[in-house]
């Protein structure tokens, strides 16, 4: 079974997410991991963003484009199970769902996860394609009177996620809680929730980011958890 790296959020450019990164990259037990690199929540606009960065790092880089380059079952399981870790770039979730599904690739990345010790990794709607539910602000790419909206990721990790958070996000996610039977995973940014050898832990990458955990009781009431650095969770 593979791994997960998901990231609230952060600055690659300020260098706020390197220790997240890197624990991607010591999950694979490679010097030099094959990173795949799906801009699909930028549409395909940041092909080239993170390319001196990971190099930097030590990844070497592919890439996978499936708005521009439409490729086939075949291109895409290639690229999948030839890749020692992947990362979703962030940008408008709903469109990330609708095309990995449109191709396919949830459906792949699934068997690939199940049967190999691929690891997983992205940064805010690229951290959401991971989890059963995710706490999205996708409207805004679409609408000026927008509000954050439930939507269905991949599955893999059984929590209702929501990136970048703070206050807003915050009083948003409660409405959400008071009704949902999933556990809700705040992240801040410099904040990762891991997923290795069975088990969930709280990584960071700044002194003040946090986990919050939110937990719907019986009553339509919902409780709060904060997690730090190396903190368990168990969903």
């Amino acid at each position: 079974m593979g791994s997960i790296i998901a990231i609230g959020g952060g600055e690659f450019t300020r260098r706020e997410i390197d220790r997240l990164d890197l624990r991607t990259k010591e999950l694979t037990g490679k010097e030099h991991p094959t990173m795949l690199y799906i801009p699909t929540a930028s549409c395909d606009g940041e092909i080239d963003l993170y390319d001196e960065y990971y190099r930097e790092l030590g990844f070497k880089l592919e890439k996978l484009l499936l708005i521009r380059d439409n490729p086939d079952e075949k291109t895409i399981r290639e690229a999948v199970f030839s890749a020692d870790c992947i990362f979703a770039g962030g940008g408008d979730a709903i469109l990330l769902m609708k095309e990995w599904k449109k191709h396919s690739l949830d459906s792949v990345i699934r068997e690939a996860f199940r049967t190999t010790d691929i690891v997983l990794s992205g940064i805010s709607a690229g951290s959401i394609c991971w989890f059963s539910l995710g706490h999205t602000d996708s409207l805004s790419y679409y609408r000026k009177d927008w509000d954050y909206l439930k939507m269905e990721g991949i599955g893999l990790i059984p929590a209702f996620h929501s990136p970048h958070f703070c206050r807003e996000r915050a009083d948003s996610l409660e409405k959400f809680m008071r009704h949902e039977t999933l556990t809700g995973v705040g992240l801040d940014n410099g904040c990762a929730l891991e997923f290795s050898d069975g088990s969930y832990k709280i990584i960071t990458s700044m002194d003040t980011a946090r986990a919050h955990i939110y937990r719907s009781n019986a009553d339509n009431t919902y409780s709060v958890e904060i997690l730090k650095d190396a903190d368990t969770l168990i969903l």
